[in-house]
């Protein structure tokens, strides 16, 4: 519920690192610069590596690949999304992903950058009702975006105790049912 309840704060900056690494530098970034109220959602439990180049920079967003068609998320989910996209890639099909380092508000550039892909998915560990998927899809409908767009996470429930896998698998937040779901967007939408 968080990232659902604390974007409602007017202000307020949410970060979602996806690496202890990257939350080293957003905790060093935000006490030299304190200003505003903020929230650093941290990667709980063990780390999963990223299977590509780290980019802790915090610029807002870090597009890995180029494709018309994108994963979109933040936080630890990153590396599924990283995982799908490489396997992916060893199956012909491209992707990109697009992770979030600020989460809210959505960095500037992030939407632009959107605009002319075919399709985006958005992948949350979150609740969808007030979360950043669901602000992110009406400010791509409000900026005219014309692919299609779907989202990915917990939908109006209590999450039921569970290990993280079965909860990923669950939710389609893992590496596998990211892959199926881009699988059927390339079977109904590709022409050969």
């Amino acid at each position: 519920f968080d990232v659902s309840y604390l974007s409602s704060i007017p202000g307020v900056t949410i970060y979602s690192p996806a690496t202890y690494k990257e939350l080293k530098a957003v905790i060093k970034k935000r006490l030299k610069n304190p200003k505003g109220v903020c929230a650093i959602r941290y990667p709980r439990g063990a780390e999963k590596p990223i299977n590509c180049k780290e980019v802790t920079d915090y610029k807002g967003f870090s597009e890995f690949s180029s494709s018309d068609i994108s994963i979109i998320t933040y936080g630890i989910l990153t590396a599924n999304a990283v995982d799908a996209m490489n396997a992916l890639k060893n199956d012909g099909i491209n992707v990109s992903v697009i992770k979030l380092d600020t989460v809210y508000p959505l960095p500037k550039g992030f939407i632009e950058a959107l605009k002319e892909k075919k399709a985006v998915y958005f992948f949350e560990e979150g609740m969808k009702k007030g979360g950043i998927g669901e602000e992110f899809a009406a400010t791509l409908l409000e900026n005219g975006y014309k692919g299609s767009c779907r989202i990915f996470a917990v939908d109006s429930e209590f999450v039921a105790h569970a290990s993280v896998a079965r909860q990923m698998e669950r939710y389609s937040l893992s590496a596998e049912k990211m892959i199926e779901i881009i699988e059927v967007y390339v079977k109904t939408n590709v022409k050969t």
